[in-house]
């Protein structure tokens, strides 16, 4: 009797001791969901379409399409991160080449997002796409594994203010996405190949310079980089911040208003937004045109592009002058050109005429990178490129050259 109760007694300990082990297994995983996005494969007739459905003259000597090879798929993920020390779910987009072969994973990071409708994860199939979607689409079809991260604050995670332009939370939340789209991959049974490539535009460019420099810090034995292409990323935050409030007229409001709500939120300083923004531009930011439902034209109609109309003569006197140390320290805590240097083929593109973000970014990582004694870093001036002439010489460029390795 005492025999049969003992082994009872082992029988419920190894069925508990299971149960844990499957639980532990859970709690170790990123990768939470994953789901089609297309509804069926994006064909190669139909990835050609879509080039020509971008309408821009630089595609015309069909040196991307020689490259054209896969059909692919659009997959949304959800996935673990920690964002300000509490684990949430956040989003992204992966595609897939249809093949067999294992191919390499490219970290494709997206340009300012104030819309969260134009999130990578929010594709709607066929030719409804936003364009930097489209380019994803494209570059796996040259042969990359493609992995967009929404980034906190839009998708899944769009109960939260996106963190704009702040290093640590942006590099944290794209390499869990790697790691998720590693999980992603077994489950496919696509093996991929241990390489990784990052590039991106704009904020995407800031973006992927973060993850870059994390991944070079801190897991390179993780993530073994390939190469790198930064396009038109604001490197020199602080010295951004500081040309864009010493002019006295905005390009677009609506980028200085994101940059210091997204601080004051994400550092927790609880600063009264009256106290910089006047009224009535204070009552609409408070009032959450921030918070993904508004387009950045939207957004700019209900500011001002008169910087002295948009912000009170206190805020602009101390952040010209001697005052706003916590914001000035703050943006320059996230500048990412110092104290480091890519080890891996870097290349920054930038466009000479572009105002939106000076070329003075590019210009000032490349020679602090030089200094750093990195040579493997070259700087592709685009001439005669704005902030948006310039994006598709960008992606061309990288395409060919990620290519070619």
């Amino acid at each position: 009797m005492h025999n049969k109760i003992a082994k009872i007694f082992v029988l419920i300990l190894f069925i508990i001791l299971a149960g844990c082990v499957v639980d532990e297994a859970e709690e170790q995983s990123i990768l939470k969901s994953y789901r089609t996005l297309t509804p069926s494969i994006v064909s190669v007739d139909l990835i050609n379409q879509i080039i020509n459905s971008l309408n821009y003259s630089d595609f015309n000597d069909n040196q991307i399409q020689q490259l054209i090879t896969y059909p692919v798929k659009v997959y949304e993920i959800t996935y673990r991160t920690n964002y300000k020390g509490v684990e949430i779910i956040a989003s992204g987009a992966v595609t897939i080449p249809e093949t067999g072969e294992a191919l390499p994973i490219l970290s494709y990071h997206h340009g300012t997002i104030f819309k969260d409708s134009r999130a990578p994860s929010n594709y709607g199939g066929g030719l409804n796409m936003e364009a930097e979607t489209a380019l994803n689409i494209i570059m796996a079809s040259t042969g990359f594994i493609c992995a967009s991260p929404d980034l906190i604050g839009y998708g899944e995670s769009n109960d939260h203010l996106h963190p704009y332009h702040l290093y640590y939370p942006t590099a944290s939340a794209s390499i869990d996405m790697l790691r998720a789209v590693k999980e992603l991959c077994v489950k496919l049974d696509k093996v991929p190949v241990d390489q990784y490539f990052i590039t991106g535009y704009s904020e995407g460019g800031y973006s992927a310079m973060a993850v870059q420099r994390e991944i070079r810090q801190y897991h390179a034995g993780e993530f073994p980089m390939v190469a790198s292409s930064l396009g038109a990323g604001a490197y020199h935050l602080s010295e951004s911040i500081k040309r864009m409030v010493d002019a006295k007229t905005l390009l677009s409001p609506a980028y200085i208003a994101f940059l210091i709500t997204a601080y004051n939120e994400y550092y927790g300083w609880e600063r009264d937004i009256s106290a910089i923004f006047r009224e009535p531009y204070n009552g609409h930011i408070s009032g959450g045109i921030l918070k993904g439902d508004l387009t950045q034209g939207q957004i700019n109609d209900m500011l001002t592009t008169s910087l002295s109309n948009l912000l009170t003569n206190q805020f602009l006197s101390d952040f010209r002058g001697q005052g706003e140390d916590q914001l000035k320290a703050a943006f320059s805590e996230n500048d990412l050109y110092d104290n480091w240097a890519p080890q891996i083929p870097t290349r920054l593109y930038h466009g000479t005429w572009d105002e939106v973000v000076p070329s003075f970014n590019s210009e000032t990582a490349y020679s602090a990178f030089q200094q750093a004694g990195s040579g493997n870093v070259e700087y592709h001036p685009l001439y005669r490129k704005d902030h948006e002439t310039a994006i598709i010489p960008w992606i061309k460029a990288t395409i060919i050259w990620f290519n070619s390795f």
